[in-house]
């Protein structure tokens, strides 16, 4: 029966290893799988496989051989924590490597998308790693490759990696967002924000949508860029589009990372944003003029008495402090006839005739 030994070199005559298998493989007929584990020495990119049959005997010791392969397989690794690995304190670090390495090499990686693809952490290539913001973030998974020389760890084929560890731990964002608001006001959309606390950020963006999905940008405000004080914002949308909008506020840090606040829906109609009445019309003496304005603002208003030929016969200028304002309008001095009061808002001029009939 044959007896196989096979010999590793490097390519240059020098054997690496050798090795027999552990017993006579029978002369059956059949295949059989045989492999063993070998260590390659410092500086060694190549190998050289010698086969040899070392059964005595003559010429009945044909044996054939097929479908070599090779594929690094060095240690188990794991990972132990000691979270919350947020705090700067706190470590991940590899459990055991065992003896397989002689100077084993580290390169820590994280995934955004539950371990589908990784990358590296820079500067990272340690046995343990604190996970920092926002190369870490809140969900991501963090990973270590272990190589025997520092070429290895880029070569899918010549490290190990170990166990992925979630980071669940919640990591403090550069801003501290305490509101997010908005409501209709004369002339469009008044959006206002408040934050606690502010670090490395450098500007916020308000956003606006029709369909939640795709946003533009209302305007670019700048921040206090680190601040541990009560900080409050305002951006105005002058120009909402009819029907629903949606809003969400975009903040930017010092390194370009971002982070987006709740969208919030603001429906808006410019048409029916206030309304203008007179009573009694056609008017005899007193009549009532009551303006509803929809907006939640404090607004000055113009109002104007104005004959069919355009001759202006009053006109004065009124702060409103609620959404109705009234006004009762003596008649008695005005002649018989057509007349036309305007109302002009910020946003809009409302016009009703008035018919006087003494």
């Amino acid at each position: 029966m044959p007896d196989i030994e096979f010999l590793i070199g490097d390519g240059n005559g020098n054997d690496v290893v050798a090795y027999t298998s552990p017993a006579p493989i029978p002369n059956d007929g059949q295949w059989h799988k045989v492999g063993f584990t070998f260590t390659t020495k410092p500086g060694v990119t190549t190998l050289e496989l010698k086969i040899r049959n070392k059964a005595p005997g003559g010429g009945g010791n044909d044996i054939a051989l097929d479908n070599f392969s090779f594929r690094a397989c060095g240690p188990t690794v794991s990972l132990q924590n000691n979270f919350p690995a947020c705090n700067p304190s706190a470590q991940i670090q590899v459990a055991s490597i065992g003896s397989a390495y002689a100077t084993p090499q580290y390169q820590w990686q994280v995934s955004s998308n539950n371990g589908v693809n990784w990358s590296d952490i820079s500067g990272a290539t340690s046995s343990t790693y604190s996970p920092v913001y926002p190369v870490v973030k809140q969900g991501n998974l963090v990973r270590l490759k272990v190589a025997g020389s520092s070429v290895n760890l880029s070569s899918t084929n010549c490290y190990v990696t170990t166990n992925s560890q979630a980071v669940n731990c919640l990591i403090p964002l550069p801003v501290t967002l305490l509101s997010f608001t908005g409501y209709k006001i004369a002339t469009g959309v008044q959006l206002n924000w408040q934050t606690s606390e502010e670090r490395d950020n450098k500007y916020f963006v308000v956003e606006r949508s029709t369909n939640g999905i795709t946003f533009t940008t209302v305007c670019l405000l700048l921040s206090q860029g680190n601040s541990n004080q009560l900080q409050s914002y305002s951006c105005q949308d002058s120009s909402p589009l009819p029907g629903r909008n949606y809003y969400r506020l975009k903040q930017i840090d010092m390194n370009g990372q971002s982070t987006y606040s709740k969208v919030i829906p603001i429906s808006y109609d410019s048409d029916l944003a206030a309304s203008l009445s007179l009573a009694p019309n056609p008017a005899k003496g007193t009549i009532r003029l009551v303006f509803t304005s929809a907006f939640s603002k404090h607004e000055q208003i113009r109002i104007q008495f104005i004959s069919l030929i355009g001759q202006l016969i009053e006109e004065r200028t009124q702060n409103i402090a609620s959404n109705t304002y009234e006004l009762e309008i003596d008649t008695g001095n005005l002649a018989d006839g057509i007349y036309l009061i305007k109302v002009t808002t910020q946003a809009k001029t409302y016009i009703e005739k008035l018919i006087v009939s003494q």
